[in-house]
């Protein structure tokens, strides 16, 4: 019995760990999907943005940009990333952003650390049907080496302000557009 109740188990355990590795990411509604990678064109229908910059904040003063001011910033960095990789066009496909963004200030509450997001991409045809839909998880910017450690380093020596922001705001759209790009077959 104690044999037979092991080897159940184990066949179990096998199972999940194979059926997890077996199962792929889709985020493809309609299939075949008409999205083509690195081919298809975008334009920015809507962009929602929460802005939560409670974390760490002691200022009550108002230096940086309010929510609305910081959406516009994103909408204006997707629009213009989309257009430097050749990707944007009008009246092609439509996408929808549901964006957070959480400000982090350092110790002492007046100086940035890197910012951390989520958001949800839907992307629909001109007939408003949904053909994509991804979330990508709470995540963080991540430069390149050297660009990172000299941002890790402003932040150990509470340099980075108001002023570094827009870097910020100008990678996650380019990551953002980056994937986008990958959509498709």
């Amino acid at each position: 019995m104690k044999k037979s109740f092991k080897s159940f188990i184990l066949i179990a355990i096998a199972m999940v760990i194979l059926t997890g590795c077996g199962s792929t990411y889709n985020p493809y509604v309609v299939s075949p999907t008409p999205i083509k990678k690195e081919q298809s064109k975008y334009y920015l229908q809507d962009i929602s943005l929460v802005l939560d910059d409670s974390m760490g904040k002691l200022e009550t003063r108002t230096i940086y940009l309010n929510q609305e001011t910081l959406r516009k910033s994103f909408e204006e960095f997707i629009n213009s990333e989309l257009k430097e990789q050749g990707a944007y066009a009008e009246g092609d496909l439509k996408i929808s952003i549901e964006m957070y963004y959480a400000r982090i200030f350092n110790t002492g509450g007046r100086k940035l650390n890197k910012p951390e997001f989520h958001y949800s991409i839907k992307v629909f045809d001109q007939n408003n049907t949904l053909l994509a839909h991804y979330n990508i998880p709470r995540s963080t910017t991540q430069y390149n080496a050297i660009r990172n450690f000299a941002v890790n380093m402003q932040i150990g020596t509470f340099q980075r302000d108001e002023k570094d922001e827009p870097e910020d705001i100008a990678l996650i759209s380019k990551t953002l557009v980056k994937e986008l790009r990958e959509l498709g077959q």
